[in-house]
């Protein structure tokens, strides 16, 4: 973070495009194990929060953030959704005492963070039930809004390990028994009901998953003359485009997440890999007739290992560059076909 903020020169040309900077509360605090138990530590000094904040009010950036939403704290899940939203508001202060305010807030699937038995939490393991599960959502959401009603919750998908629509989850990274096509409807109303709103919806399913070559144990032990079951014969970007339809339908902004884990792996991996797979997966879902109405460039990989300069190939912030002119030649030539349409 300090790279990026302590010399605007370093992506200048990058400041001047992007609409949303979104920091991971764990850039803000992080989990700590003593010998009295679970705590937390603040991550980053506070004139780097400040400096941050500081450049992103300057060029009129939104700030984002990225947060469990749900922990686990509460076996019985009544008090779930109130204690973690309490939890990531002490987090949050952060970026209003360095003079910033949130205006959005991504809970990262929040159901299978509560759902699934396998997925062990801070201090539970959860296996709550759907309708537990999006009553403590709404829960978190309203404890937010309470202290903090500018924010703009929405949440993220971890798609590509999801069922939807009937189709199970990549193999090899199932994750529960959801059919999230429904459970989103199912979100939706609850949210309405209790007098919130859902923002936005984002897609997590990088470029080597949404063209089915990541190859797993779970993977290697489906036959390839399986039509039906085979990674590379599923029609992954279909999924995507669906919820895309799903989520707009309901008024709510669809993003998709541009990553690769492949090139993002330390060692297998490669900045160039990452970039050029980031623009792949923009061109075929462009192709496929996708029209996110949020681009989220993101990666939790070890690389890109260069954050800029933005003039370097192949850091993050020279595909950043890249990826706004193509998005900005696409725009422009859609608007030249539709005046000449007139």
């Amino acid at each position: 973070m300090n790279f990026l903020f302590s010399a605007e020169s370093n992506w200048r040309s990058v400041l001047s495009s992007v609409d949303v900077f979104q920091f991971y509360l764990a850039s803000l605090f992080d989990d700590l194990h003593t010998d009295q138990g679970f705590d937390f530590k603040r991550v980053n000094d506070d004139e780097t929060i400040r400096k941050a904040v500081r450049t992103l009010n300057e060029h009129k950036i939104a700030i984002a953030v990225e947060g469990g939403a749900l922990f686990g704290f509460d076996a019985g899940g009544d008090f779930e959704g109130e204690t973690a939203a309490q939890l990531e508001l002490v987090f949050m202060n952060r970026i209003y005492e360095a003079g910033g305010t949130v205006s959005f807030l991504s809970m990262d699937d929040p159901i299978d963070r509560l759902h699934n038995p396998c997925r062990k939490m801070l201090h539970t393991i959860c296996g709550f039930d759907l309708e537990t599960a999006i009553r403590e959502i709404v829960d978190y959401m309203k404890t937010i809004h309470a202290q903090r009603p500018e924010i703009k919750i929405g949440m993220i998908f971890n798609f590509a390990a999801r069922i939807y629509g009937g189709v199970s989850g990549y193999p090899g990274f199932e994750g529960n028994d959801i059919d999230y096509k429904t459970a989103l409807v199912e979100l939706v109303k609850a949210v309405d009901k209790a007098g919130e709103k859902l923002y936005f919806v984002h897609a997590d399913s990088p470029f080597d998953f949404t063209t089915g070559i990541v190859q797993t144990d779970a993977w290697r032990s489906i036959s390839s003359s399986d039509a039906i079951n085979y990674p590379s014969k599923i029609d992954w970007t279909a999924r995507i485009l669906e919820l895309e339809r799903q989520v707009e339908s309901y008024g709510l902004a669809f993003g998709l997440i541009y990553s690769s884990q492949r090139g993002g792996e330390e060692t297998s991996g490669s900045d160039r890999l990452f970039h050029d797979d980031v623009l792949a997966y923009l061109s075929l879902y462009a192709k496929r007739g996708g029209s996110p109405k949020n681009y989220i460039i993101q990666s939790w990989y070890k690389r890109p290992c260069a954050l800029g300069p933005e003039t370097r190939p192949y850091s993050f912030t020279y595909l950043l560059n890249e990826i706004f002119n193509l998005i900005l030649r696409s725009t422009r030539l859609k608007e030249n076909e539709r005046m000449r349409s007139k």
